[in-house]
């Protein structure tokens, strides 16, 4: 009985094994099939998951109408730029001439009033040069009377005496005034320049009597000692001997280059010197014409107010005129000269703040070949009563811009400093670059506030205010002058919400009109860049489309950035 229940549970344990081996090698011959049908199990669920994802994505992004009415603001229309604090005036003090500074009595960072000294300088060089033009002068004076006398009998006459000791023209020679006629020495008296011993000579001889022996007569005359020389001359033999200067009346017999000798309180001269001339000098033409008769020699004497030459009379009028032309020449350079005093006291031109001093008390102003005096700056002097600065504005805008127009300015080294200014002046001097033109705008500043010259600005100009105006956000406006309005009856947030995520963008891309609303041309006004005047077009209480933020994104999503994506999701799904 037992054995044959064994038997029977035998035989169902070896049926299952057999199946199980069948099953795995059955497994075994298809493992290349079942390994690609999990890949692409996995597959598919990867895709519809993803675009599950994306739908959700994009049924989050679908834009809500948003919507606003007209409220009443007030608006600014403005322009900005920048530019750099200058003084109102400024001035660099140059000198006009040359010398010593004999005072400059003010200091860098003082306060000057305009006329204030601020340097003077040694006239010395042009005090020298008023003398000779004035002697000029009266020589020019000399000769225009001379020739207007000599206009009825055309005579010349002479303004020294002397002798004649060359004579440089002759009968037939055409003269003009002024040419030198001939060179006159003056030998009323003579000078004799003897030498004395040194131990003998006395400084106090000056101005005492001295007995003079002429030529080799020995003629005896009387003069005066008038110099003695400091300097002591060794002469032939070892004799030391200092120079001593006698002045002698002329009884007429005394000629240049004769010797003489003499004695001074009963010293008797070492050696015998010579006589000179007293005065030498040029006896100029006092007229202009040909010479038609001459009444000098060279080696006569001629005296003051002498006729020497008579002119033809042909001549005379051109004498006078030159004359009187060189007259007026003369005067003209000594008014110069004159003038230029008032370049040696050098004055604030204006009054302000000087900024910089480069010469002091004792300096020297000199012109040479590479500087000269008005190329060398002494002080510079600012005006800082008021200050202004230059800004560009764009040819497009500037007709805009008014003289007087409010600016508000800032400034970076002044932070949280709220200034202004207004405008002062508009220039026609355009500056072109890059192909855009600029017109510069003077901004004056209406006060000083705690601005330095030099610092920089940034300014925007009030073109224009509305008080109180109706006004959209700027953003509601559809190219230029269209904006969207809410049709009545339309409720176009459920309309847009209740379609699928691709038909709610098509609604509002590329400038497409968005459910329940329609367009609307209004006028505008000035904008102040956040919001814009709306004149007309618009009834108080319109809905207006205001585009969402999302709207680009959306816009990403229909133009392909996102669709080829989601194509893309749905090829896979479908192999």
């Amino acid at each position: 009985m037992e054995e044959q229940k064994k038997e029977p549970q035998l035989e169902p344990s070896i049926e299952k094994q057999s199946k199980g081996k069948k099953i795995l090698a059955f497994l075994k011959r298809k493992k290349k099939w079942l390994k690609w049908i999990i890949i692409l199990i996995i597959i598919v669920v990867v895709v519809m998951k993803i675009r599950a994802n994306v739908t959700k994505q994009i049924g989050q992004m679908t834009p809500k109408v948003k919507t606003t009415t007209m409220e009443k603001r007030d608006l600014e229309m403005t322009l900005t730029g920048s530019g750099v604090i200058e003084p109102q005036d400024q001035y660099t003090v140059v000198p006009l001439v040359q010398g010593e500074i004999l005072s400059a009595p003010f200091e860098e960072g003082q306060q000057v009033k305009k006329g204030d000294l601020l340097y003077e300088i040694d006239t010395k060089e042009v005090q020298n040069s008023i003398k000779s033009a004035k002697l000029n002068v009266e020589q020019a004076q000399n000769a225009y009377d001379n020739a207007v006398k000599a206009k009825d009998d055309l005579i010349l006459t002479s303004n020294v005496s002397g002798y004649i000791k060359d004579l440089k023209v002759k009968e037939g020679d055409m003269v003009t005034a002024g040419m030198q006629i001939a060179d006159i020495y003056d030998n009323t008296t003579m000078y004799l320049t003897v030498p004395f011993n040194t131990m003998d000579v006395k400084g106090s001889w000056v101005g005492k009597k001295a007995v003079v022996f002429a030529g080799e007569d020995e003629e005896r005359l009387t003069g005066t000692v008038v110099e003695v020389s400091p300097v002591t001359e060794t002469l032939s033999g070892g004799r030391i001997v200092k120079q001593v200067k006698i002045s002698v009346v002329n009884p007429g017999g005394l000629t240049d280059g004769l010797t003489g000798i003499a004695t001074v309180d009963g010293v008797e001269c070492n050696d015998e010197g010579t006589f000179s001339v007293k005065e030498q000098t040029t006896l100029l033409a006092s007229g202009s014409g040909e010479i038609s008769s001459l009444n000098i020699k060279k080696g006569e004497k001629i005296k003051d107010g002498q006729t020497y030459a008579t002119l033809k009379g042909d001549t005379v009028d051109s004498q006078i005129k030159n004359a009187k032309t060189a007259l007026e020449s003369a005067q003209l350079t000594l008014e110069s000269q004159q003038d230029s005093l008032d370049n040696y006291k050098i004055t604030a031109p204006i009054s302000g703040q000087v900024i910089t001093k480069t010469k002091k008390k004792g300096d020297k102003i000199s012109m040479s070949s590479q500087t000269s005096a008005e190329g060398m700056s002494l002080a510079v002097i600012y005006d800082l009563s008021s200050l202004k600065f230059e800004m560009k504005v764009d040819e497009l805008d500037i007709k805009n811009v008014k003289v007087g127009q409010k600016v508000e300015v800032t400034c970076e080294a002044l932070e949280g400093k709220k200034m202004t200014g207004h405008v002062e002046n508009i220039s026609l001097k355009s500056v072109s670059q890059n192909g855009v033109t600029q017109y510069p705008v003077l901004v004056r500043m209406d006060k000083v506030y705690d601005l330095l010259p030099g610092m920089n600005v940034d300014s925007k100009i009030i073109v224009k205010k509305e008080k109180q105006v109706d006004s959209l956000p700027l953003e509601c406006l559809q190219r230029g002058n269209v904006v969207y309005v809410k049709e009545e009856g339309s409720d176009s947030e459920q309309n847009t919400t209740k379609k699928t995520g691709t038909e709610a963008l098509t609604a509002t891309q590329n400038g497409g009109i968005p459910a329940g609303f329609k367009e609307v041309n209004v006028q505008v006004g000035i904008d102040d860049g956040d919001y814009v005047q709306i004149k007309s077009g618009l009834q108080e209480g319109d809905q207006i489309y205001v585009p969402s933020p999302q709207q680009s994104t959306l816009d990403m999503y229909m133009s392909g950035a996102y669709a080829g994506d989601s194509s893309s999701e749905s090829s896979s799904a479908t192999e």
